[in-house]
């Protein structure tokens, strides 16, 4: 029975077996080395994780005290203070969402979770980066007619 297996095989770069039929099914052997999978040496890639890793980090305390802070705080609720809340809610989905999915597509070829989690990531990135850019956006109105306002009550 594996005499007939033997000969419906055919070998491609030495570390992948295909079946011959109309049906393709990839076998790996066992000597697998996934040097193609990587996009880069194992030292750049600890750079980009080490790197990311401090990046999110810092995004996290640092837009997580600002939440704490805001929240916490009654005197803190003004309207300004409410845009720099939502900003840093918006910067915190970023890096929640954002972050590594970059990561990985930096660090591998391919992406390893499907169709639904890549089409569900593009959104979700797109929705996050969008309310952070409108809240900045909204700020700088804010301040604007602010300052507008004020200029025009001091000239009459």
């Amino acid at each position: 029975m594996n005499e007939g297996l033997e000969n419906n095989l055919t070998q491609l770069h030495g570390n992948w077996t295909f079946y011959n039929s109309s049906v393709e099914y990839v076998i790996p052997r066992s000597n697998i080395t996934y040097v193609g999978f990587y996009l880069h040496q194992p030292s750049t890639a600890a750079i980009f994780i080490v790197s990311y890793l401090l990046i999110f980090l810092v995004c996290m305390v640092g837009n997580g005290v600002v939440c704490f802070i805001v929240m916490r705080s009654k005197n803190m609720r003004t309207v300004t203070n409410l845009f720099i809340l939502n900003l840093a809610v918006s910067d915190l989905l970023v890096g929640i969402f954002c972050m590594p999915t970059t990561l990985l597509d930096n660090i591998i070829t391919g992406w390893p979770f499907g169709s639904l989690v890549c089409k569900m990531s593009g959104m979700v990135q797109g929705i996050s980066v969008s309310a952070s850019v409108f809240t900045l956006v909204a700020i700088a109105v804010d301040r604007y007619s602010g300052c507008i306002l004020l200029l025009l009550l001091h000239i009459m």
